[in-house]
C-alpha cells in the first residue's frame, strides 16, 4: 500500500518488481511516472484513482499478466506505449468518452492498444453500440 502522503509515483519507481502482485494507489497521487511499473509481471489489475491526471510513457509496459486497468476521466495525458507488451490485457476501463481518451493519448492513440478492449463509462444502458461499463450496486466494475 502506497501511503496517502505520496503525490507522484516517480519514473522507474517499481520497475522490475516482478513479485508485486497487489497495489493500492491512494487518492493523493496525481502522476504515474515513465516506466513506473514496467515489467511488474505480478500485477493483474490496476485501479487509478480519480486524482490521477497523467500516466507517463511505458508506465505499464511488459506487465505481461496485467488483465485490466481502470483509468479515470480526469487523466488528461497518457504517455506513449503505456501498455506495450501487456499480452494479457483484455480490458481498459476509461471513465470518460472516446473523444476524451483520444485527447489524452493524442497522436499515439493507435499505439495505445487494440480499440476493441477499451470500455467507456456510461451510467445508464447505452443507446448506441460499442464497449461500455458502469459500477454495479456493490461498486464493482461491470460491462454493459
Amino acid at each position: 500500500k502506497i501511503p496517502n502522503s505520496v503525490e507522484e509515483i516517480g519514473s522507474y519507481a517499481f520497475a522490475g518488481c516482478s513479485s508485486l502482485n497487489s497495489l493500492e494507489i491512494p487518492s493523493s497521487v496525481t502522476y504515474i511516472g515513465n516506466f513506473a511499473f514496467s515489467s511488474c509481471s505480478g500485477l493483474t489489475n490496476i485501479v487509478a484513482p480519480n486524482s490521477v491526471n497523467e500516466i507517463g510513457m511505458y508506465s505499464f509496459e511488459n506487465c505481461d499478466n496485467l488483465e485490466s486497468i481502470l483509468i479515470p476521466a480526469n487523466v488528461k495525458k497518457i504517455g506513449l506505449k503505456c501498455f506495450q507488451g501487456c499480452i494479457k490485457l483484455n480490458s481498459i476501463y476509461f471513465g470518460g468518452s472516446f473523444t476524451e481518451l483520444k485527447q489524452a493519448v493524442g497522436d499515439s492513440f493507435n499505439e495505445l492498444i487494440e480499440e476493441n478492449i477499451i470500455y467507456y463509462y456510461s451510467e445508464s444502458t447505452p443507446s448506441q453500440s460499442g464497449n461500455y461499463w458502469h459500477y454495479d450496486e456493490n461498486g464493482a466494475v461491470v460491462q454493459w
